[in-house]
């Protein structure tokens, strides 16, 4: 590391988290509650502190595909940075 440069400090995601503000909020999901679903317009960028979420699509047969289970740690919904869809 360059000598003028001074080591970052560390960023505690959990203390981030913890503490809701006017751009953040903590939010709780009951087993089974929809949090986005299939093209709904959304402007949100979630991370999972505990438990967690599948991601799934539905044709247009009604049949479900299951795209991933994700758990704590993972962030989803990047989408929203660049368009009006989630991912």
């Amino acid at each position: 590391m360059p000598k003028n440069r001074k080591k970052a400090e560390s960023f505690d995601i959990q203390d981030f988290l913890s503490s809701a503000g006017t751009s953040r909020s903590i939010e709780k999901f009951k087993r089974g509650q929809v949090i986005f679903a299939q093209d709904d317009p959304c402007d949100d960028v979630l991370y999972i502190q505990s438990g967690n979420a599948k991601l799934s699509i539905v044709n247009p047969q009604g049949k479900e595909a299951v795209l991933a289970i994700m758990g704590p740690g993972v962030a989803f919904g990047i989408r929203p940075l660049v368009s009006q869809k989630c991912s």
